[in-house]
C-alpha cells in the first residue's frame, strides 16, 4: 500500500542547526528507502543560528520555510502542515533520529479510516526500555493527566493500540483532518501540550490516535528546549499548559465543576505549604482562561465522544477524586 502513498515530513526547528546536522541525514536516508513520494520541510522558527543558509547549502532537496520571528512549536508545525504538498504529514522534532524503515508502517496505520494520527515507537537511547509515545489518560483529582506504562509493561501494549495522544515529536497525521481541526492550538505557545490537545480534539470527533511499534525512532527528551530556556521556566510552562489543557477541552459540565472544586483545594494546599512554583505557573494561566473557553464553545456540536467516555476508553475508569490523596 505504502508504495503509492505520498508524505510530507515537517520538522519545526528553533536554533537547532547542530541537532539538524546530527539527525537530518537519518531522515533523508528514510526518504530514500521509502517506496512512495516524499518531501522534507524544515520550518525555521525565527532562529539566529543560520539554519536556513546551512540547509540550502547542504541539503538542496529540503524545503526550508523561515518564520520572521520565534512563534513557538504550534505555529511552526501549522505552517509546515499548511505548506505540505501531500495528504499525509509526518511531524518530527529536530532532535529525533529515525530508523530507515520507519515511514511505511507508520503510514499504514494512519491510512485507516478511523485513525487521525499514528505515533512512532519513540525510545530514548540512554533508556531504551522506556517508550515515550505510549500514553494513556487518567481523570484524577480534577485533572486529565498523562500516564506512561512502566518498562515491564511496554512489551504487552498492543501494536496499533489506542493512545491518549500522538507525540508530535514523531507522528503521522492526516493533513486534511489537521486542517479541519484548525491545527495545533497556539494558546500553549511556546511549547508543550499542543500535541495532547490536537489528538484529544480529534478523539472527541471519533478519530483515534494509535501506537505503531514497527516505526522506531530515537529521542533524548527536550534537547531543543534545554538549549533555549532554563529548566525552571520550562517546568512552569509545562504546568501552566497542563492547566490550560483542562480549560480548553473539558466540555463535560460535571467534570468541569469537579475540576474547579479540586483546583481550589489544590491552591489552598499549595498556599498553606508555600509551594510557590506551582502557584506561579497556574497564576500565569489565568489570563488565558476566557480565550480557552471561547475556543471550546466553537467546537460544540461537532463532538461525538464525551470527556467521560474518553476517560473510560483511554484510561479504564473515570475517578471521582473524592477520597483520593495528594495533588495532581
Amino acid at each position: 500500500m505504502t508504495k503509492r502513498l505520498s508524505v510530507s515530513i515537517v520538522i519545526p526547528s528553533f536554533n537547532g542547526v547542530e541537532l539538524l546536522k546530527a539527525n537530518i541525514p537519518s531522515v533523508t536516508a528514510a526518504c530514500d528507502a521509502f517506496r512512495g513520494r516524499s518531501e522534507i520541510i524544515v520550518v525555521d522558527d525565527g532562529s539566529s543560528d543560520r539554519t536556513v543558509s546551512w540547509l540550502r547549502q547542504t541539503f538542496r532537496q529540503i524545503r526550508a520555510v523561515r518564520l520572521p520571528r520565534n512563534a513557538g512549536f504550534a505555529r511552526a508545525a501549522n505552517v509546515g502542515i499548511q505548506s505540505a504538498s501531500f495528504p499525509f504529514v509526518i511531524l518530527l522534532n529536530n532532535d529525533v533520529r529515525v530508523e530507515p524503515d520507519f515511514m511505511a508502517p507508520l503510514l499504514d496505520r494512519v491510512t485507516k479510516e478511523e485513525v487521525f494520527a499514528a505515533a512512532a515507537c519513540m525510545r530514548d537511547p540512554d533508556n531504551p526500555s522506556f517508550v515515550q509515545s505510549i500514553t494513556r489518560l487518567r481523570w484524577e483529582l480534577g485533572f486529565m493527566v498523562t500516564l506512561w506504562p512502566p518498562p515491564d509493561a511496554v512489551s504487552t501494549f498492543p501494536d496499533g493500540g489506542e493512545i491518549f495522544y500522538a507525540c508530535g515529536g514523531a507522528a503521522a497525521y492526516k493533513r486534511d483532518k489537521c486542517l479541519e481541526l484548525g491545527g495545533f492550538e497556539t494558546i500553549y505557545a511556546p511549547y508543550y501540550w499542543e500535541d495532547t490537545d490536537l489528538s484529544y480534539r480529534a478523539w472527541k470527533r471519533g478519530l483515534a490516535s494509535t501506537f505503531c511499534r514497527e516505526a522506531l525512532v530515537w529521542h533524548r527528551p527536550s534537547q531543543t528546549i534545554r538549549k533555549v530556556a532554563p529548566e525552571a521556566r520550562v517546568g512552569r510552562i509545562w504546568e501552566r499548559n497542563k492547566l490550560l489543557f483542562q480549560w480548553r477541552n473539558l466540555s463535560s459540565n460535571r467534570m468541569l465543576r469537579e475540576h474547579l472544586a479540586w483546583l481550589l483545594k489544590h491552591v489552598v494546599w499549595l498556599a498553606m505549604n508555600r509551594r510557590s512554583f506551582l502557584l506561579r505557573a497556574w497564576w500565569s494561566a489565568l489570563p488565558k482562561f476566557p480565550a480557552a473557553r471561547r475556543r471550546l464553545v466553537h467546537e460544540r456540536g461537532k463532538e461525538t465522544l464525551t470527556d467521560e467516555e474518553l476517560a473510560l476508553r483511554l484510561g479504564g475508569t473515570v475517578m471521582s477524586g473524592e477520597g483520593s490523596q495528594g495533588l495532581a
